[in-house]
């Protein structure tokens, strides 16, 4: 061997040499390709949008029958509905905006004594001020939402939590990297392919600096020497790995959430409306050929026969096909028009036939398969059903509760940020509230009751208005500072009114109506009463 290195000398570099070659290629990018604009905008769809093409019937029941075996299958048709169906999209989007993520708070280790501004108090308004920067530093309602809009598209969403100095924010990993690998106390683990940053066009500095750690870890062959140990706890999970694929800890900053987190497969939530999706474009031809049925019509007209006694004639009748051709095409310019047909000649008993058309082909399709989601059809596009109130309230409270059973995984995942930044004192968040007006009104109403009898809960009142007890309290305080009360006009209540000054029953409010109350209202029946 050194007889071999001794005669080769000249085909031997320098370290110098050696770390030219590799900044050379690190410029290239680590897939040996130079990064482009293009080449970065396609990397940067490609990490929440799969492969989407034409969809069939068959690729649907397909992928149904063997869901386990098929879950990127499912999600990719999921992609291309959002991007062909408009019912499909609308579902989505209405689904994914319900939550409103207003919030309470508690703390879990406070006595009544450590809530004081003095003395023990100090050490607990520290640790208040921690939830207080985290909460104002993070834009949860911006962020959680484009969670629940993503895992009502895919079933699950992957993110690693990123500090950016002036606020927190999630930065979203590519789908089709990541697979669950396990369970924790606060929710679902998960391990990312690191060859993905062999490929062209991804630039690691676009992420977290565990993200280089850990690659380094991975081509060193020192993330797997040990052994691939799934049942390793987050303080040693980040560490192991098998192939180029590694084990991500929350500790480093990686968080998984899933719609339905007591299954592992990731299953899109509304895939059991994909058969009846999949029908959109047969359904829209046949209301097309419904329309244009009933805008053709024909003209037959019966060709007289010869009487027995001129039975001479060839086939009985009365005129030669040369003449009847001549009549047919004289009456067709004549109506000149593509969906009037001439079917015979004009010369006795001629008639005309037209088809009825079913303009409700569509409208019966969007309704049907809207309704295999359970979501109420009138609360996301108009109709001539008459909506009835009471179903429709209910169909709401329905979707609501469905949207924020995901809330508890929110909530995990702040108070375990949270707590880990506080020295003495453990808090507990709660997100809760929709973004319906009926939903506010009525947690308004429940925290007036509650103050009615003695039992104030002042972040109730700012959850109600979708605000943070923070921002609230700061309203508050610039309020009775700058003096506003003092500024308002005294109001004459209406029960202080005379009969000329405002006769009639209080109007009441839009959740109180009935059927025929809302009915009246939406007539204008009272205007002029």
């Amino acid at each position: 061997m050194v007889e071999e290195i001794s005669e080769n000398k000249d085909l031997l570099i320098s370290e110098e040499e050696v770390w030219d070659v590799l900044h050379f290629a690190q410029q290239l990018g680590y897939g040996g390709m130079p990064i482009s604009i293009d080449l970065m905008n396609q990397r940067l769809k490609d990490i929440n949008l799969l492969n989407t093409g034409e969809v069939t019937s068959t690729q649907v029941s397909d992928a149904l029958a063997a869901p386990k075996s098929n879950e990127e299958e499912l999600q990719r048709i999921s992609e291309s509905f959002e991007i062909t169906s408009s019912i499909y999209k609308r579902l989505l989007s209405y689904m994914g905006n319900i939550p409103q993520f207003a919030y309470t708070y508690v703390c879990l280790n406070a006595n009544k004594e450590d809530y004081a501004k003095t003395g023990k108090g100090q050490t607990y308004l520290k640790d208040l001020d921690v939830l207080k920067e985290f909460m104002d530093s993070f834009d949860y309602q911006q962020e959680f939402g484009k969670v629940v809009r993503e895992i009502l598209r895919q079933e699950a969403a992957f993110y690693v939590f990123r500090d950016d100095g002036d606020k927190y924010v999630l930065q979203e990993l590519p789908s089709d990297r990541v697979k669950i690998t396990g369970r924790w106390d606060y929710g679902t683990l998960f391990s990312f392919d690191y060859a993905y940053f062999m490929s062209g066009g991804v630039d690691i500095n676009l992420y977290p600096p565990i993200f280089k750690e850990t690659l380094a870890r991975v081509q060193e062959g020192t993330s797997g020497k040990n052994g691939y140990w799934p049942s390793e706890s987050i303080l040693g999970r980040g560490t192991r790995g098998f192939a180029y694929w590694n084990d991500c800890s929350p500790l480093d900053g990686f968080w998984a959430f899933k719609f339905t987190p007591e299954m592992v497969a990731r299953i899109p939530y509304f895939s059991g409306m994909f058969p009846d999706i999949v029908q959109e474009d047969v359904i829209r031809e046949l209301q097309k050929n419904s329309y244009m049925g009933a805008a053709s019509k024909i003209l037959i007209g019966e060709v007289p026969m010869l009487d027995d006694s001129k039975a001479a004639v060839k086939d009985r009748i009365s005129i030669t096909p040369k003449l009847l051709g001549q009549f047919l095409a004289l009456v067709q310019s004549a109506v000149n028009s593509t969906v009037v047909k001439v079917a015979a000649s004009p010369l006795q008993n001629v008639k005309g036939f037209s088809w009825d058309s079913d303009p409700n082909i569509r409208d019966s399709y969007l309704r049907t398969t809207l309704g295999a989601s359970g979501a109420s059809t009138n609360l996301l596009f108009s109709g001539d059903v008459k909506p009835n109130v009471l179903e429709t309230e209910l169909s709401l409270a329905v979707d609501e509760i469905l949207v924020t059973s995901v809330y508890p995984q929110f909530n995990d995942f702040v108070n375990w940020h949270v707590n880990r930044k506080t020295k003495k004192y453990k808090f507990k968040v709660m997100f809760e509230g929709t973004k319906f007006f009926t939903g506010q009104k009525r947690r308004f109403d429940n925290a007036k009751e509650l103050a009615s009898i003695g039992i104030v809960l002042p972040q109730k009142i700012a959850s109600s208005q979708g605000m943070s007890p923070f921002d609230m309290q700061r309203q508050m305080e610039e309020a009775a500072a700058f003096g506003w009360v003092d500024n308002l006009t005294p109001i004459i209540m209406s029960s202080q009114l005379g009969a000329q000054d405002g006769p009639g029953r209080p109007k009441m409010d839009e959740t109180e109506l009935g059927d025929s109350g809302a009915q009246t209202r939406s007539d204008g029946g009272n205007l002029t009463k």
